[in-house]
């Protein structure tokens, strides 16, 4: 995933604020990612379906960003 958010921010694609964001998260939030691995794979395997579809990348980086960035009560 690291290396699709870089990929992403390389080619300044929409989207790739957000999907840096993700990444910091799952690496100094790891049980944070751990609790929604379900979602983020899910979120993952939607983008790599059809890597050409730009838009779609933006709309799934925004959803896991809020997802990961929501207060945990």
């Amino acid at each position: 995933f690291h290396t699709m958010a870089e990929c992403a921010a390389a080619d300044n694609m929409d989207g790739s604020r957000d999907a840096s964001a993700v990444v910091g998260n799952m690496i100094y939030e790891p049980d944070l990612a751990k609790s929604h691995l379900g979602e983020i794979c899910n979120k993952l395997g939607t983008c790599i379906s059809d890597p050409n579809k730009q838009t779609q990348w933006a709309i799934c980086m925004k959803e896991l960003y809020d997802l990961l960035n929501k207060i945990e009560k």
